[in-house]
């Protein structure tokens, strides 16, 4: 077939199996009859049709239908398009029906700009059906990621879930009587696990103690209990499982190896901030054991990737670098920035984030001066990283406030809009028409460092490797010679066939080696 597939998904009679057709505009969702041979397509159209998933009969297929639209730049706000809808294929006679579709106005994107890393899993998770033939599914109505279930019949849709947070990754009971999902309602930067009945009614938590990884849902076993990833600031992601009476326990109790180094890690604190737009944010602070005021510790802010996702206390890459720096002695301070996950839409779509204007550079900003206000930070050797989008809230936080900041690195980062908007695989390209295209240019240009350069005064350290498709290596040159000939120190480590994330241990390794060491010279005098 042309184009490529994605998004297999079994019947429940194992005879057929359905596939995403991504086509680059659009996408088709078809089956393929393991006896048969036959392939099929239901309803292609001009759509991007994603995300099936088979009625329990195995006679159903629902999937998601995201009109696709001119020029859905990905880092730019969107709050609201054509509707997407749920289609519904009956398999006997090849029908195809909208089941339902969204209201205009907030929760109308059905994802489509949110299509991105984690989140695509978490905030677009697949639907579900339950034993009375109905479907579940995540909206945006209301400003949050809710449940709701709607019948054949194509009523309006029962909201299950009420809550100030982002509900995530819905699944279902093997009986298809309970639903399972995670959410952050109870601490934004916690996302914890919880049950309620397939009709409707009081949700349950199982969590016990632990966080959830919000990029996986919940596994239900065919015995009732459940299985996810958990963790907690001391403890990496493993596979827990609950008892009879829905208390979670590791699945293995010795998967931890005796050598990692629980009793040096530090549990963050939750810290709220604004940016000096008003915005009001939150970040998780990082301080070294025995820290004491009168000791004026160096500082670093750490901007993490996306920009769709959030920072929580699980142990991933990121963590582990946070992690290592504190234990240098390292104050040290993760933003979860607007334009990020978690906090809601109007949170996510914030005006004029990313190429649009960079608004989020300002929490940036206000996370490096929230620092230097501390008493046991020293206000004059502060720096700031950031990974991928990190990347580049870090050089635009470095050339819009550099009375802040002694030292910054870019670790795979985009460091120019304008460039971005040429080479960016996950979204629209830029109008043909010369009018049109200037504005965007002009925009995306403005929104980037390199249009705030006469006041950069703090040395930059590149990571990045000449083969990453994502934070395009030109973009590091560009600025780099930028800042050189105005006799800005920039240092680079460029890894010969190197990708956006590390491919070995080794890699990993050398990258890190290579910021501490930066950091250590910059800071640490």
């Amino acid at each position: 077939i042309r184009g490529s597939a994605a998004q297999l998904a079994w019947s429940p009679d194992g005879r057929q199996l359905a596939f995403v057709s991504m086509r680059g505009t659009h996408s088709f969702v078809g089956t393929f009859d393991i006896n048969s041979r036959e392939l099929r397509y239901f309803g292609a159209s001009l759509e991007s049709d994603q995300l099936p998933a088979w009625s329990p009969n195995s006679r159903y297929l629902a999937f998601v239908r995201v009109p696709e639209e001119a020029q859905s730049y990905r880092f730019t706000p969107r709050m609201e398009s054509i509707p997407w809808s749920i289609q519904l294929a009956d398999l006997r006679t090849g029908d195809v029906r909208t089941l339902w579709t969204a209201d205009a106005g907030p929760g109308s994107t059905g994802g489509k700009p949110i299509a991105f890393a984690a989140s695509e899993n978490a905030v677009r998770a697949p639907l579900v059906w339950t034993h009375d033939e109905h479907v579940v599914f995540t909206w945006e109505k209301t400003g949050w990621t809710q449940l709701y279930r709607v019948g054949l019949d194509g009523r309006a849709p029962q909201q299950l879930t009420r809550s100030q947070g982002e509900v995530w990754s819905p699944s279902v009971s093997a009986d298809g009587r309970s639903l399972y999902y995670m959410v952050n309602a109870r601490e934004p930067e916690r996302f914890e696990l919880f049950r309620i009945p397939a009709e409707g009614g009081t949700p349950k938590l199982l969590s016990g103690g632990y966080g959830t990884s919000y990029v996986q849902p919940a596994l239900p076993l065919r015995d009732g209990r459940v299985a996810f990833l958990g963790f907690n600031a001391r403890t990496p992601s493993q596979v827990l499982v609950s008892d009879a009476g829905d208390k979670l326990k590791p699945l293995v109790s010795d998967v931890i190896p005796r050598e990692f180094p629980t009793d040096q890690l530090v549990p963050p604190s939750v810290v709220d901030l604004q940016a000096e737009d008003g915005l009001k944010f939150r970040a998780l602070l990082f301080k070294p054991t025995g820290l004491k005021a009168a000791q004026k510790r160096p500082a670093i802010v750490y901007v993490h990737g996306g920009s769709r996702s959030i920072a929580t206390e699980e142990p991933n890459l990121a963590w582990g670098l946070v992690q290592a720096l504190v234990m240098r002695g390292y104050v040290v301070l993760v933003p979860n920035f607007r334009s990020g996950i978690g906090y809601g839409l109007q949170f996510r779509e914030a005006p004029a984030y990313g190429g649009s204007g960079g608004s989020d550079t300002l929490d940036a900003i206000a996370s490096g001066r929230y620092l230097a206000r501390l008493p046991e930070v020293d206000a004059k050797r502060i720096g700031i990283f950031g990974i991928s989008y990190g990347g580049y809230l870090t050089t635009a936080a470095l050339a819009r406030a550099p009375d802040v900041w002694a030292a910054g690195a870019s670790l795979v980062g985009v460091a120019d809009w304008q460039m971005e908007l040429e080479l960016d695989k996950g979204g629209a390209r830029l109008p043909f028409r010369l009018s049109e295209r200037m504005k965007y240019e002009d925009l995306a240009h403005e929104s980037s460092a390199n249009a705030h350069l006469k006041g950069w005064r703090a040395p930059l350290l590149f990571i990045s490797g000449d083969d990453d498709r994502d934070g395009w290596l030109v973009q590091a040159i560009q600025l780099g010679q930028s800042l050189r000939r105005k006799g800005i120190e920039v240092e680079a480590m460029v890894e010969p066939g190197g990708a956006h994330s590390p491919a070995t241990h080794r890699q990993l390794r050398s990258r890190a080696s290579r910021l501490f060491d930066f950091f250590d010279r910059r800071l640490q005098q």
